[in-house]
């Protein structure tokens, strides 16, 4: 720290402290997917009341990447059928639950008429937006032979499961090796 710092000092910052954790010091020998779970399912289990001014948390697995075993899956864009929530609208689902929750419930009223559209609106964006409840971040890769309406599905997600904080971006060489991986895999069974 302190030789970095002589050479290159750290650069201003105005923003709050960011709250998170790094495996280097903790793991860097012994990292494996199951201890960055044991890691992931802690930090989320102290969001609440650890996290910097927006209720963001920083996790950054540094270090043994090629000792992971790939539990990337294979999903689909599937909507509800027979009241099921299916594919990547279950997982979408299921790690924004809380969100969910409250829209159903303001849903629920402004279809009574209990309020009225704009008021719908506001405070829905609210409660996209409430940094003490826990919601995910989402980052969108598409690949290469991705069509303009796979973005568009997985745009139609986010707003289906009321994602407020989601992203672009390209592909890496990181994601694309996991990808090959996985269809090395589905290729043996």
């Amino acid at each position: 720290g302190a030789c970095n710092a002589a050479i290159r000092p750290a650069l201003p910052w105005k923003g709050p402290a960011p709250f998170g954790w790094n495996s280097f010091a903790a793991l860097m020998p012994l990292i494996s997917f199951e201890k960055y779970k044991e890691a992931s399912d802690f930090m989320k289990s102290i969001q609440e009341t650890f996290h910097d001014a927006d209720g963001t948390q920083y996790i950054d697995y540094d270090a043994g990447w090629e000792r992971f075993t790939n539990k990337m899956q294979e999903t689909e864009f599937l909507g509800n059928e027979n009241g099921e929530t299916r594919g990547l609208r279950r997982i979408l689902h299921d790690r924004n639950t809380k969100v969910i929750e409250k829209i159903n419930v303001l849903k629920a009223e402004w279809r009574d008429k209990k309020i009225d559209d704009e008021t719908y609106q506001k405070r829905a964006r609210e409660i996209r937006n409430d940094s003490t409840l826990t919601r995910p971040i989402v980052i969108i890769k598409a690949t290469p032979n991705a069509s303009y309406e796979n973005l568009i599905s997985a745009l139609d997600e986010m707003q289906i499961n009321s994602i407020s904080r989601y992203q672009i971006d390209r592909i890496n060489a990181t994601d694309s090796a996991m990808m090959m991986e996985l269809k090395a895999r589905n290729l043996k069974k």
